[in-house]
């Protein structure tokens, strides 16, 4: 069986579309053709079709946070522990992230999300 390009096996459909070579892989995230909000960083990720219920999710720029949400609604944003990104609030996509976090800089920066 062949290999989607990020390794994983193609198996779910759900997410996924037929290729050219009538296999199954999930769909990248396209940072140009998203529902992420013009606030927030030109980049996205897909999410984990092994999950449920899953969801695509948009950076927020460097030193902000979803604006109208609880620092604790994790529905909307949240932070991931991804290596050199740790500082980035995550949100779902159409969330805007305009609001400059108590900590906007450094390695300390967003801890309040």
């Amino acid at each position: 069986m062949p290999l989607c390009l990020d390794g994983s096996l193609p198996q779910y459909q759900r997410l996924g579309e037929r290729s050219a070579r009538n296999t199954i892989c999930p769909k990248a995230c396209n940072p140009h053709f998203n529902t992420c909000d013009p606030s927030t960083a030109p980049t996205c990720i897909f999410p984990d079709p092994r999950v449920t219920n899953p969801r695509g999710a948009c950076a927020c720029r460097p030193g902000h946070k979803a604006a109208g949400y609880a620092n604790n609604d994790v529905s909307k944003q949240w932070r991931l522990p991804i290596e050199a990104q740790q500082h980035r609030v995550w949100v779902v996509e159409g969330v805007k992230c305009d609001i400059l976090c108590d900590v906007p800089w450094g390695v300390d920066s967003c801890r309040e999300v």
